[in-house]
């Protein structure tokens, strides 16, 4: 009986140890091809990026500005927002590409508390493809006249995140340019309680999505109080909705006011066109504002992996645990790896 569980014992560590093998080398793989290329960054001074200033009319956009301009292409794009105000404020930011630009995603929300301001920073790695020699622009509104600029510069990936292929533009969904945010959650008056009725995001996709990704908002209030949330994301009709995320858990006040995190994603889905999004979630708190988010969504009709293979996204779905069949064949690593220009001597 000992040497057949040693057998079963050394069987399920080879398998494991294939596994973890095969995703070291993906990872390898995928790293060593790609070119990062940052633009827009000032090498000397406080500034980060370059400014983006909102136009002085509330709740209006302002002028594109110029961030960079490619010299490769770009699988996916980074946009690295500071915020340069010490003023609590709501944003919403378009990314846009070429002379005349074409915005490739709308409305990102950057929600500036109180205490997490001019310290603070905004990252949203976002699956674009962008052809070299071409200008990367963007421009802001905010929820308050005559606002201060954010600091914006974008990192381009010739790879891509997780090697996965880009797409020419995202589709949002929720994002509210009357006061600069986003869709509003209430909690609800019960605390630690998820209320019954859902809220809509949108009635209708405008087409599928497989990939999401979804940012946050402090909804106006921007001095909040230590709280914490679980937060559902779900499709189907009014009563009926079905959830494809349960429990993301969001962070609120302390130090930093919150929420966090700002962003969340990517998340592998498939979504039908004209599908009906909502959203709730349950606060530890019931106080009304510290109870609230704001919502907005980014979706990509396409999200699939490169040729050679990429590393899989967030998957919507039960985590599996350790199994005995192998992860892959090592021949099939050896041609992701040449296919990447890296070779086995």
């Amino acid at each position: 009986m000992g040497g057949v569980r040693q057998g079963r014992v050394s069987k399920r560590m080879k398998s494991i140890f294939r596994g973890t093998l095969f995703v070291a080398l993906m990872m390898l793989a995928t790293q060593a091809a790609a070119v990062i290329e940052v633009l827009g960054v000032n090498t000397t001074g406080t500034d980060i990026g370059v400014d983006i200033t909102p136009n002085a009319t509330a709740n209006t956009e302002g002028s594109w500005a110029t961030i960079g301009t490619t010299s490769q292409a770009c699988k996916s794009l980074t946009i690295v927002v500071t915020p340069g105000t010490s003023t609590a404020v709501d944003y919403l930011l378009d990314i846009g590409t070429g002379a005349t630009p074409d915005v490739v995603v709308s409305d990102l929300l950057l929600s500036i508390t109180t205490q997490f301001n001019a310290e603070g920073s905004f990252e949203f790695t976002l699956p674009l493809a962008i052809a070299t020699s071409t200008a990367i622009k963007a421009r802001a509104q905010a929820n308050g006249a005559t606002q201060s600029a954010v600091e914006v510069a974008a990192i381009c990936d010739s790879v891509g995140a997780f090697n996965y292929d880009g797409v020419a533009s995202l589709t949002t969904y929720g994002a509210t340019a009357a006061d600069s945010g986003g869709i509003e959650i209430d909690a609800g008056a019960t605390p630690d309680t998820k209320p019954a009725t859902y809220t809509e995001i949108t009635s209708s996709t405008s087409a599928a999505i497989k990939g999401l990704w979804l940012a946050l908002g402090a909804s106006n209030d921007f001095t909040r109080a230590d709280d914490t949330f679980l937060c559902d994301l779900a499709t189907g009709a009014a009563s009926s909705e079905v959830n494809f995320v349960t429990n993301l858990p969001v962070v609120a006040g302390g130090g930093v006011d919150g929420p966090f995190p700002r962003f969340y994603g990517p998340f592998a889905v498939s979504i039908a066109s004209t599908t009906r999004i909502a959203a709730r979630c349950q606060s530890s708190t019931n106080t009304d504002g510290n109870r609230d988010l704001d919502f907005v969504i980014y979706s990509a009709a396409t999200f699939a992996a490169a040729a050679g293979g990429g590393l899989a996204p967030m998957q919507i779905g039960p985590i599996g645990g350790l199994t005995d069949q192998p992860f892959g064949d090592l021949s099939d690593v050896l041609r992701v790896l040449q296919a990447r220009g890296i070779t086995s001597d």
